[in-house]
């Protein structure tokens, strides 16, 4: 799908979002250009096990009470480059569980005061390991910028990567990682945070 460079505004839902049952790639006409509102009562995409959702260029707010009303992976995939996720109040915007993997790049996050990001363990290791793949359940965030958002970032037992993001004036927790896993915050700025603790762990291992 591939929105024409000549649509703007918003679209609002009037109903949850057909689940995707196929490999699906949906590119906008730019962040600044489309949203997608959930009018915080509809979801959006809920992925099938052994699929691939690939996003781009859009915007996406206003998610449904719920756990992963923008995205919701079982044993599923998705990545998405260019995109703002902002004004989600509700409970869960992304959800990934079992053998999933999600990649996030370039992307901006903003105004959120509902959970950002959440897993399950998926199948984690006996110990901890230097293979990525040995944790079936990943989230990977690069080159993007946090702002302004009061709620959970990352409220997860999975595998997390963050490489070169930043994280400014954000009020809440930015990670609360539970489980044995494996978390990287790599090459990130962190500037204004008032949240009274940035990071907690919990039965982990480095």
């Amino acid at each position: 799908i591939v929105f024409d460079s000549g649509v703007s505004g918003t679209i609002t839902l009037t109903s949850d979002l057909p689940g995707i049952t196929n490999d699906l790639t949906i590119t906008g006409p730019g962040e600044s250009v489309l949203e997608i509102s959930g009018d915080n009562t509809y979801a959006m995409f809920s992925v099938s096990s052994g699929k691939t959702l690939t996003l781009s260029d859009l915007t996406f707010t206003e998610n449904k009470s719920g756990n992963g009303s923008i995205i919701y992976l079982n044993s599923a995939n998705a990545v998405a480059t260019s995109i703002t996720v902002t004004a989600n109040t509700n409970s869960i915007a992304f959800n990934s569980n079992g053998n999933s993997t999600l990649t996030i790049s370039s992307s901006t996050f903003s105004n959120n005061s509902g959970t950002i990001f959440r897993s399950d363990h998926g199948s984690t290791p006996s110990n901890t390991s230097d293979t990525e793949t040995a944790y079936t359940n990943r989230i990977t965030v690069t080159d993007s910028n946090f702002s302004s958002n009061s709620g959970v970032i990352f409220n997860t037992e999975s595998y997390v990567k963050v490489d070169n993001c930043t994280f400014v004036g954000n009020s809440g927790y930015i990670g609360n990682f539970g489980g044995l896993n494996r978390y990287q915050v790599l090459n990130s700025t962190f500037t204004d945070n008032t949240g009274s603790t940035l990071f907690t762990f919990s039965n982990y291992h480095f």
